[in-house]
């Protein structure tokens, strides 16, 4: 009880740590897109006057790529008057393949740069909240997943033990109101004896439905050969037990070996010696 006690005193952090890192929901690898994404637009405001530059050349009826494509068109018409012609149009073909491709790699390149004051500052806070809770962590960025996933198993783990715990004490409960049923019920029929005067018998009782106690939850404890003398000096029973035990004993063994006749003082000292046990047990 004291280990899930002192566990549930971290629980209200461990849920304040999880809310935060929950909210933030950090990905693997996140940190170093959005580094590239920073350095990608950063890089692109830097730039921005020569990608404008660019793309007024390539762009248009006159750019380049327009005239390689007009040219390889008229080409193209008189190509098979001479094989050196037809040469000279597929190295104007392979051209225009080259320039079609640069123009591609122009414009991603410029999507890629592109400069969004509104997105660079998106990019820079997320990127920092997560650097600063990594730190707060004492871990990487890219461990904070692997974090959030302990966090959830501690707590499950301080959860499931308090709930295992319950169990055991609900179960222990059980078991002690069981055993108070059953010794009160032992009184009940030994009182009955007493009532009739039937001393000795009523000790006798007490002392072999104790027995038979005792075997049911400890059959290590109890063997063929045991005696009521011998029961009451084991370790295993609680001080309490092992007085009602002698006591009981005590008065079994005048009845037994001295042929001694139990009074009712017997049965009275042999009964409150197994209540103050049993009852106060259950």
């Amino acid at each position: 009880r004291e280990a899930v006690d002192t566990a549930k005193a971290d629980q209200d952090l461990l849920l304040a740590h999880l809310a935060e890192l929950t909210a933030l929901e950090p990905q693997a690898g996140e940190e170093a897109r959005l580094a590239e994404t920073r350095a990608d637009m950063q890089k692109g405001e830097k730039l921005s006057g020569d990608l404008d530059e660019l793309r007024h050349i390539w762009e248009g009826s006159d750019s380049p790529l327009a005239a390689l494509r007009v040219a390889a068109r008229r080409l193209d018409r008189i190509a098979p008057e001479h094989p050196l012609l037809t040469e000279a149009l597929g190295a104007l073909d392979r051209a225009v393949i080259e320039a079609g491709e640069a123009e591609d790699k122009l414009s991603a390149a410029a999507e890629a740069l592109v400069h969004d004051p509104a997105a660079l500052d998106a990019a820079e806070t997320r990127l920092f909240e997560l650097r600063a809770i990594a730190r707060k962590h004492r871990c990487e960025v890219d461990e904070l997943p692997a974090k959030m996933r302990e966090m959830r198993s501690r707590l499950e783990s301080i959860e499931g033990g308090e709930a295992q715990l319950d169990a055991l004490e609900a179960a222990a409960k059980d078991a002690g109101q069981r055993y108070r049923a059953e010794a009160e019920a032992l009184l009940s029929d030994a009182d009955a004896l007493a009532a009739q005067g039937r001393y000795g018998e009523a000790v006798r009782l007490l002392l072999a439905r104790s027995i038979g106690q005792i075997a049911n939850r400890r059959p290590d404890l109890v063997h063929p050969s045991s005696t009521a003398r011998e029961l009451s000096r084991l370790d295993a029973l609680p001080d309490a037990g092992r007085r009602a035990f002698a006591a009981i004993a005590r008065s079994v063994e005048r009845a037994l070996f001295a042929l001694e006749d139990l009074t009712e003082r017997d049965w009275n000292e042999a009964r409150a010696a197994y209540a103050d046990f049993a009852l106060e047990r259950g």
